[in-house]
């Protein structure tokens, strides 16, 4: 018992350090017990690569990691198929177990980065398919092995149809799936599927390209409530509003709304049934906003943060907005030049809360900047 507290103190403390890579690896050293709790911590997110492309020395560790970690059955496989691997024996620690990240897309860079340096001379034909081959054992590996994935990330960039929902272990590894970034163009079988075995995604981000999958709205249906919410419109003219209807069922779950758009035309209208969210960020263009004046009547009464990326909407909607809005708004970001004094006084008037405020403006053109930098000073 007492070594047993000492382990889950120790792992309070280490926690802290889940940012300092550099404590982290100190600590591999101390003892067996410092050394397997900073490593679970270390591959907790080791595929989200916050600190390493994967062209780097370390993406090569990691992935040879993984391989060495590939069952025996996996691994002559490969060796059949002239794929060359390490033969290291088989790790401490069976790494795999303590992912909660998942990157498809960096997994399939870091493979063609190490097969390139294998000075691989064959066709593309045969590259592509010993790639596809390597990634579909190691994502056979991750479904068998994750008890519990938190966040995956999936886009098709570059990546053949691998159906790894229906690899063994699948359902247990994404039952409790809670984040999950992806292209609107997977194939439906994926979202067919995800769909069946997980209804606790709580962030999905989506960027629409290519198409839209039939799946992807089954998928939004499916999950018991959206909170965080982020549409990322590519520059493939792709129409997305479909997908709509399915995104009111998280009506009064959803507190972030993030849009952002490529050259399309994006509807705002449906925002207002999003009557809990906290923070709206628009990256969107300027004919976009030509709807604005459609959500300034509706009620957001928990708005804290309201950031305009880039374009804004017309001097006027917008001052409407901070009227009826503006008390409970703490956090304001215009992201281009205004010159609008109107606007300036809106601020200083409707927005008592405000602690931060982010735009550009000169200042000798703008009456009222003495207000607004006395009134939060």
């Amino acid at each position: 018992m007492p070594c047993k507290i000492l382990a889950d103190c120790l792992y309070e403390i280490l926690e802290f350090l889940e940012e300092d890579k550099a404590t982290l690896h100190s600590c591999l050293l101390v003892n067996r017990l410092w050394c397997e709790i900073s490593v679970r911590i270390l591959w907790r997110d080791v595929l989200s690569f916050k600190y390493a492309s994967y062209q780097s020395e370390i993406s090569s560790q990691i992935l040879n990691t993984l391989i060495s970690c590939l069952s025996n059955e996996s691994k002559e496989l490969l060796h059949k198929n002239e794929i060359s691997i390490s033969t290291l024996k088989y790790p401490l620690f069976n790494y795999v177990l303590f992912c909660k990240y998942l990157s498809i897309h960096e997994i399939d860079l870091m493979i063609q980065h190490f097969l390139e340096k294998q000075q691989i001379t064959t066709n593309s034909t045969n590259l592509k398919f010993k790639k596809h081959l390597l990634l579909q054992e190691i994502l056979k590996m991750f479904m068998n092995q994750i008890p519990s994935l938190k966040e995956l990330k999936y886009s098709r960039v570059n990546i053949n149809n691998i159906t790894f929902t229906h690899f063994p272990g699948a359902v247990n590894c994404l039952k409790d799936l809670t984040v999950l970034n992806c292209s609107s163009d997977l194939h439906f079988e994926f979202f067919n599927q995800l769909s069946q075995v997980c209804c606790k995604i709580q962030t999905l981000n989506i960027e629409f390209k290519g198409f839209v999958s039939n799946g992807l709205k089954d998928l939004i249906l499916s999950q018991n409530g959206i909170r965080y919410l982020s549409l990322i419109q590519s520059y493939d003219n792709i129409d997305w509003t479909d997908i709509i209807p399915s995104l009111n069922k998280h009506s009064k779950t959803l507190i972030k709304l993030e849009i952002c758009g490529g050259e399309n035309y994006i509807p705002l209208s449906f925002i207002n049934t999003f009557k809990n969210l906290r923070e709206l960020v628009l990256n969107i263009r300027e004919n976009s906003f030509e709807e604005f004046d459609k959500v300034q009547y509706d009620t957001f009464p928990r708005l804290e943060i309201l950031k305009f990326q880039y374009y804004y909407p017309k001097s006027g909607i917008l001052v409407k907005f901070l009227e009826n809005y503006g008390k409970s708004i703490k956090e304001l970001h215009i992201g281009n030049f205004f010159y609008d004094n109107s606007l300036n006084s809106a601020i200083t008037k409707f927005c008592p809360n405000l602690k931060s405020l982010r735009t550009k403006f000169i200042e000798d053109e703008i009456i009222g900047v003495d207000d607004l930098k006395d009134n939060y000073q």
